[in-house]
């Protein structure tokens, strides 16, 4: 309480002097100075203190409702403040190991999808707590498979200890680093392609027959959804078949 008492008549008499010294005084001066002896009668001062009396309080008050707004402009923003998420793809070889055993189960092609927790201000500087990703495959007419929950990369195998939700999220924090996202995979010496998540894990060289993707181009709907995440990217995957490797694009608009 003192300390509140010590502000407010610090800034009630602050605002105060500087009403009744520039203001008040700067217009007796003018007036004086356009009428020769001329004095302020003692029923002018009194009027002045009642007008000080009334105007400082309203003054310092409308200093800290100012104040008070911008606060809480800055309130909001921070309570409203959603991650700024990029995308970018990657197709590469890599080996594939079995997570129990540690043999290598075989060295496909991987097409990954990565996203990147990129804030371009302070306000979206926030992490993107527990994001899943849903990926559909999609032909001219319908879906190739139904649609599958992905599987980011960098989470700890199911084998390891893992639960299911620890694979299928992730915190994206707002570092500029991207996390891979798990979309397919293909031999080079093989036909087929495969639609990858956790299930492919269970399944030799991590073939999933019931995510087959043939020779073709395919549309590709990968929606991401967290606590304060709902993005959505389109993307084009190509299968030429035997002797290549898959082609991994984003599309501009889905």
């Amino acid at each position: 309480m003192g300390k509140s008492f010590k502000e407010y008549f610090a800034a009630f008499g602050k605002w105060g002097f500087a009403l009744a010294v520039f203001v008040i005084g700067d217009a007796i001066g003018i007036v004086q100075s356009f009428v020769r002896d001329w004095w302020l009668p003692q029923w002018g001062w009194w009027l002045i203190l009642v007008g000080v009396l009334l105007l400082t309080p309203f003054y310092a008050f409308h200093k800290l409702r100012m104040k008070r707004d911008e606060l809480q402009n800055q309130l909001d923003g921070i309570k409203n403040a959603r991650p700024h998420i990029e995308f970018d793809t990657l197709v590469a070889p890599e080996t594939l190991k079995d997570a129990r055993t540690g043999t290598v189960v075989g060295i496909p092609i991987l097409a990954k999808l990565l996203v990147t927790n990129k804030p371009i201000s302070t306000l979206d500087r926030v992490d993107a707590p527990n994001v899943a990703a849903h990926i559909e495959f999609f032909g001219e007419n319908q879906a190739l498979f139904p649609l599958m929950v992905g599987r980011w990369a960098n989470t700890q195998h199911q084998y390891q200890g893992a639960l299911p939700n620890q694979v299928a999220q992730i915190t994206l924090h707002p570092n500029g680093l991207p996390e891979p996202l798990l979309i397919a995979l293909k031999y080079t010496d093989e036909g087929l392609a495969y639609g990858l998540n956790v299930d492919n894990e269970k399944m030799a060289g991590w073939r999933d027959p019931n995510k087959n993707i043939p020779v073709g181009t395919w549309r590709v709907k990968v929606h991401l959804q967290g606590i304060n995440v709902e993005e959505l990217a389109w993307l084009t995957i190509t299968n030429n078949g035997s002797g290549t490797n898959l082609e991994l694009m984003r599309q501009n608009t889905g």
